[in-house]
């Protein structure tokens, strides 16, 4: 994914994260809890970090404000694959899995940042073990979010 991941923010002048997710119900926090930890170090300045927990359609104005060039969404997926399980997902095909708790389909928000920003927009998909009610995440999905931190910091560092 790594790879992947630095090919697509090519040319990247300006990127948001936007980390997606109910940190209420398990796994699904995945996506708010990997902007949390972005947080914790210091990014370029090029680079914005976006908490949106379940309502990322409220974060449209910041990210617009912002005028990214690449939008990362964060959020958990349901992908038929093992818990953890990481996954970039073209918005052309956003619209073929499930996402998340939130209300909003991400096939709008994708929509409206291609439109109104301009940005090219891609979904890392983490697949959730457990979504039920509760804190904290399951093992599997702890570890990948751990190493999709560093792998974030690592390609933002080049941003800089």
């Amino acid at each position: 994914m790594e790879e992947d991941l630095k090919k697509w923010l090519k040319n990247a002048k300006k990127i948001a994260v936007l980390g997606i997710g109910n940190v209420y119900r398990k796994d699904d926090g995945v996506g708010s809890l990997t902007i949390q930890k972005l947080e914790e170090y210091s990014l370029p300045e090029n680079v914005k970090l976006f908490n949106c927990e379940t309502v990322p359609e409220n974060f449209t104005y910041a990210v617009r404000s912002f005028n990214p060039t690449h939008i990362i969404l964060v959020d958990s997926a349901l992908l038929n694959q093992k818990p953890g399980t990481v996954k970039l997902v073209s918005p052309e095909k956003i619209g073929g899995i499930t996402v998340s708790t939130h209300t909003l389909p991400l096939t709008f928000l994708v929509k409206y940042f291609e439109e109104f920003i301009g940005a090219k927009t891609v979904l890392v998909a983490i697949q959730p073990k457990n979504v039920d009610f509760g804190f904290g995440l399951t093992f599997e999905v702890e570890k990948t979010l751990k190493n999709l931190v560093k792998v974030l910091v690592r390609i933002f560092k080049n941003y800089g």
